[in-house]
């Protein structure tokens, strides 16, 4: 992230530098940008959009190159196929990129000579101005075990083999559930039924919550976070890597609840062990 003199504390725009060669992918980066190569079933560069959005941005702008066309593709519309999907009811296939697209406005500008990140960077200036801005790189994945560690890898391709490179380690226990990630620190519920906020950058944990229950499924957005607790509770709580902070809970579900929450505009979706609970949001800080 870099700073400058803009006196406002948010942050709305996001920068990712897409320019280089990608050398380290070869083959598999030839033909397709290694920005495009899929992470299950989603291109890399669309989980740092996603991340970006998560963050609360509403722009971010792509430093691309003339051989990487297909990445401001991706993001545009594409009428034909949509219509297409449309029409054979596959909506769903990309309902997801639809809604990415609604919830932040991708720009992209060229980096004419491959000069290295700083140069990539400041091809932005004139897009960012006088504001403060994220800069993203899609290039580390962060896991967490069941019941055993947590870990940073860089993932790089050296010839024809790919190497993974361990970045760091520590003792966080994951269980059963997915972290979140926000402005740079991974959020995990871990097997002693306790929150932790961990530094991306250097493995810290920069603090762990008092107990909670067995399961949490999580959700982030801006600077919140949505747990739904196997308790049958919703748990707000904001993202601060400084101090665990809830904001609010409250009780949806009379059974334990062991599956995934979700979110559309107002409505929150629970899934109970005998079946879906939909509730409405009817404040700042609780549903």
């Amino acid at each position: 992230m870099m700073k400058n003199g803009n006196k406002n504390n948010h942050i709305d725009v996001a920068v990712i530098p897409a320019a280089g060669f990608g050398t380290r992918m070869l083959p598999a980066a030839k033909a397709v940008p290694k920005e495009l190569l899929p992470v299950l079933d989603k291109p890399v560069i669309q989980y740092v959009i996603e991340e970006a959005v998560a963050a609360g941005c509403s722009d971010a702008l792509l430093v691309t190159s003339r051989e990487k066309r297909a990445i401001e593709d991706h993001f545009d519309r594409a009428p034909e196929l949509e219509d297409r999907l449309q029409n054979s009811g596959k909506t769903q296939l990309l309902a997801g990129l639809i809604e990415l697209r609604e919830q932040i406005r991708v720009h992209s500008v060229r980096q004419s000579q491959q000069l290295g990140l700083g140069h990539a960077v400041l091809q932005a200036r004139q897009h960012v101005g006088d504001r403060s801005f994220f800069c993203m790189l899609g290039d580390t994945i962060f896991t967490s075990s069941y019941r055993n560690k947590s870990w940073l890898f860089r993932i790089a391709k050296d010839g024809d083999p790919f190497s993974v490179t361990e970045v760091w380690n520590n003792n966080a226990q994951g269980y059963m559930s997915t972290p979140v990630v926000v402005n740079g620190h991974a959020y995990l519920h871990m097997q002693n039924q306790r929150v932790t906020c961990i530094n991306l950058a250097t493995g810290e944990r920069t603090w762990t919550s008092n107990s909670f229950g067995k399961y949490w499924s999580m959700i982030a957005q801006g600077d919140r976070i949505l747990a739904l607790d196997a308790r049958g509770s919703l748990v707000l709580m904001k993202a601060d890597s400084t101090a665990f902070t809830e904001q609010g809970e409250v009780t949806v579900s009379a059974s334990e609840s062991w599956a995934h929450v979700a979110v559309g505009g107002n409505d929150v979706v629970v899934r109970e062990l005998d079946g879906l609970s939909l509730h409405r949001w009817t404040g700042a800080t609780k549903p």
